[in-house]
């Protein structure tokens, strides 16, 4: 699996019309920016600058006008929904089959490889999402005042991107140090990938960073978010690899999928009071994680929310957590240490599969499900199944060239295909006589095997029908 994949990192803002610094770091752990004053348009009330655009359905198939694709759209505009030429400089027209140009799609620019830059025209009101994205030698867009709504970063992969330009009294956008924000739903859209920024502290009022804000800005060391922040988006600072660390506010409450992941220089994170959930792929492939507090508020942590932290250690899971995710700390090559706390009841499919050198769990009394591939190819030696696990999945310990030894309580009703199979150095594992359910392959390959089962028909066919090695446990009484 490759390491290079991207989603974002977070924005604005310094004094007056100030946010992000543009001076050179000296260090990974240079001091973060400190908070910026509001700016005007963000003292006003939500409501008053909010736009109202006439809903627009399209009315046309696709027609082409010489190097554009648009559609005609009920209110009698048009909007380009592709661009088709190479030039360097694009001259978007006004108008299209003599309809204006009211819309640019989402990605109707997309991977344009030959522009550099562009201006869009007076009357275009929105342009989509990702609509110039890819472009990898666009460095500056000029956007009129009529534009009113932005979709999600308009620039995504666009690496090269540098400056947008909108005029000072741009009704409802706002360029601030670089990075572009819509007044009306008080949301940090873009930050610039090869802009000269390095520390962005976004100002009070701003409610969103939107989804891949910051999407591979390698220059930025430091961000600071206000409390006024609610939403992160997905994305919002994937594959920012100098940023070192992040302090999340009390006042965010939704924050996106993959949100830090591959921010691979990130080694400090701080959650707010009351934080309650850990969403899917939020750290993934963080390389410079060694250690990771999670708040004993957590309820949920997402799939492959740590997975690929190649430097994580030690990991404790509050009992507060009642729900992992697929693969929540898989492939995390250095931990060596996971404690869970009482109140944990599932542990998620492939949670810890792929840790070669993890050799010590602690799995607490409230566990009832080993869920698929949850150890598969660790480095466990031994483990100690409680008394309240009823089911063990597929493959939930194949691989585990270290264990020497397992006792399955009392209670285990199942154990899933392959569940042990592959364990080289297995030398003994107890059943019990509450099991009604044994997966093919269950203790497969484990040559040094010997099982201890009760009297039971359904583990002595089990056993009878994969040529195991057998004795019965009062016989060893």
């Amino acid at each position: 699996m490759k390491r290079t994949l991207c989603f974002a990192l977070l924005s604005v803002l310094l004094l007056t019309l100030c946010g992000c610094g543009a001076r050179e770091p000296t260090a990974a752990n240079s001091p973060a920016p400190a908070a910026s004053a509001v700016p005007a348009w963000l003292q006003e009330s939500e409501s008053a600058a909010v736009p109202q655009l006439p809903v627009r359905t399209p009315v046309s198939e696709t027609q082409t006008g010489g190097d554009f694709e648009y559609v005609l759209l009920s209110d009698g505009t048009a909007a380009i929904t592709k661009y088709t030429g190479s030039a360097a400089e694009p001259a978007i027209p006004d108008t299209l089959g003599g309809a204006k140009v009211t819309e640019i799609g989402d990605n109707a620019f997309s991977n344009c490889d030959s522009m550099t830059s562009v201006t869009i025209p007076e009357g275009v009101e929105s342009i989509g999402v990702n609509a110039f994205s890819g472009c990898d030698k666009l460095t500056d867009v000029t956007l009129p005042d009529s534009v009113a709504v932005v979709g999600a970063n308009p620039f995504l992969y666009s690496l090269k991107m540098k400056t947008v330009h909108v005029s000072p009294e741009h009704p409802a956008l706002a360029v601030v140090d670089g990075a572009l924000y819509s007044k009306a739903d008080r949301r940090l859209v873009w930050f610039p990938p090869a802009g000269p920024q390095t520390n962005c502290a976004i100002p009070q009022g701003i409610r969103e960073i939107g989804e891949q804000a910051f999407y591979w800005c390698e220059n930025l060391w430091n961000i600071t978010i206000p409390d006024s922040v609610a939403v992160i988006g997905s994305g919002a600072f994937t594959h920012c690899t100098r940023l070192t660390g992040v302090v999340i506010p009390a006042g965010v409450e939704h924050i996106g999928s993959s949100a830090f992941s591959f921010c691979t220089g990130l080694n400090r994170v701080t959650f707010p009071e009351g934080f309650s959930g850990i969403p899917d792929g939020m750290f993934f492939s963080c390389t410079g994680l060694r250690n990771i507090t999670i708040p004993d508020t957590v309820t949920r942590i997402g799939e492959k929310a740590f997975s690929w932290c190649d430097y994580l250690e030690s990991v404790t899971i509050p009992g507060s957590v009642r729900e992992i995710g697929l693969a929540a700390f898989s492939t995390c090559s250095r931990l060596k240490n996971a404690d869970l706390s009482e109140g944990v009841t599932v542990l998620g499919d492939s949670m810890f599969s792929e840790c070669p050198l993890l050799r010590s769990v602690t799995l607490p009394n409230t566990v009832t499900v080993i869920g698929d591939r949850a150890f598969e190819k660790t480095g466990l030696s031994e483990i100690t199944i409680p008394v309240s696990v009823t089911r063990i999945g597929k493959n939930a310990f194949y691989k585990c060239g270290n264990l020497t030894a397992v006792t399955i309580p009392e209670g285990v009703t199942a154990i899933g295909e392959s569940a042990f199979m592959s364990c080289e150095n297995l030398e003994s594992a107890i059943l019990p006589d509450s099991l009604s359910e044994i997966g093919n392959a269950a203790f497969a390959k484990c040559p040094k095997l010997t099982l201890v089962i009760p009297h039971n028909p359904t583990i002595e066919q089990f056993c009878s029908r994969g040529r195991l090695n057998f004795v019965y446990a009062d016989a060893k009484e």
